[in-house]
């Protein structure tokens, strides 16, 4: 007749021997690890994080101590689907690593590989020629790719891509040992990774506890502020123009002027939401860069052209297609002024793009321009700025303006 060792002649002490990985993260040192109290077993209904943890697939050590000279240890592993069926770990991935069996290497696949996981128990007989003892049991977090314990939240610029991520900036990282991005199963060389989407990316980390769990790191993006300086307009000496963009999420605007001689210029500091513009200033190209509360910046700028009395004829547009009309930019004498005046004489002209790059330059006798770049390059449909130097009324001037390319 079988007896049945009761609990208190056989006393179990269940630890952890040392942590073995998958093949792909057994390139690290290794450390064994005692405890001297046996696992608590955790109450019904206990919350997750409190329990030790593994990955699934993760091989780890695992023993107990009983009457380990005479005694042989008969183990299992399993857990309940929500409809009572109950999950085996296979008796393969379940390897004694002594003739007794006081000590075990758990490979956490459940019978059938079919990823479940959960709160898994470990179970433990020992067998001697008394009989079975009441066996002994220990509860264990299997946490699969499914299962995020954490979800952390990086907010980025959407007009700032890539979006990279530091992970020991993160609190559920910062003191892991080895970080893997699902289904990776190389670890990160290093905490910064690089998004370009705001899917969830699937962390696997090990703590110097050895346990180990998932968690979901997510970008979220912010849109840039939004704002306009409107449309380039010309302004005679009598007119007056304001720019206002004050929105109360702003919290830095970061104005720019090529006419550093205009008055609002020396009035401008990073909280002037708003200016005041005259024709008599002259022609001046602004530019202005705004940040919201989210540190995400968006910038615009706009032509304002003063109008001044002149002979010159000055195209807004022309299209270089080739097809014989309209292919150049030339600057003429205005044939409808009837105002006395020397003929105007072009000694330089400059055209800028919209960030305020030099495409075209010419010093050495005007010439019509082609929509040809400095490098030879075809430029693209866009507006253009220009300033163009010339004499008239033994004057030196300067007329600002843009040139739209039209294809």
């Amino acid at each position: 007749m079988t007896q049945i060792v009761k609990p208190r002649e056989l006393t179990f002490l269940f630890f952890i021997l040392l942590l073995s990985l998958l093949p792909q993260a057994q390139a690290g040192t290794r450390k064994s690890l005692r405890t001297r109290a046996p696992f608590q077993e955790p109450e019904w209904g206990a919350p997750q994080q409190q329990l030790p943890s593994v990955c699934y697939g993760d091989k780890q050590k695992y023993g107990v101590k009983g009457e380990n000279s005479t005694a042989n240890f008969i183990w299992t592993a399993y857990t309940f689907l929500p409809n009572g069926t109950k999950v085996d770990i296979a008796p393969s991935n379940i390897t004694l690593l002594n003739p007794r069996g006081d000590s075990v290497a758990i490979t956490w696949i459940d019978r059938d590989n079919a990823s479940v996981g959960g709160i898994y128990t470990i179970e433990v007989v020992q067998q001697t020629q008394c009989g079975l003892s009441e066996p002994y049991k220990t509860d264990l977090m299997v946490s699969t790719s499914e299962m995020l314990a954490r979800k952390e939240f990086v907010q980025f610029c959407e007009n700032e891509p890539p979006y990279k991520i530091d992970f020991s900036l993160l609190p559920t990282f910062q003191n892991a040992l080895r970080l893997y991005v699902h289904p990776s199963t190389t670890p990160l060389p290093s905490p910064e990774y690089t998004v370009t989407d705001t899917v969830t990316q699937r962390v696997r980390y090990y703590l110097p506890d050895y346990s180990c769990a998932y968690a979901g790191v997510k970008a979220v993006l912010n849109p840039p502020p939004a704002f306009d300086l409107g449309p380039d307009i010309f302004l005679r000496d009598e007119d007056e123009h304001q720019i206002d963009v004050y929105n109360p999420t702003f919290t830095k605007y970061e104005w720019f002027t090529d006419n550093a001689s205009a008055p609002w210029w020396a009035y401008v500091t990073p909280s002037t939401s708003s200016i005041t513009l005259h024709g008599y200033d002259g022609s001046q190209f602004i530019r202005l860069k705004v940040t919201n509360e989210a540190g995400c910046s968006s910038t615009d700028s706009i032509q304002i052209t003063a109008m001044a009395e002149t002979l010159l004829r000055i195209p807004a547009a022309f299209t270089p297609n080739g097809d014989g009309i309209n292919d150049t930019w030339q600057i003429a004498v205005d044939p409808t002024a009837h105002r006395p005046s020397t003929i105007p004489e072009v000694t330089e002209v400059r055209v800028y793009d919209r960030w305020g790059t030099l495409v075209w330059h010419k010093n050495d006798g005007y010439e019509p321009w082609d929509g040809v770049d400095i490098r030879g390059r075809v430029l693209p449909v866009d507006s253009y700025h220009y300033e163009i130097i010339y004499i008239e009324n033994y004057q030196q001037k300067v007329a600002r303006g843009s040139v739209t390319i039209v294809r």
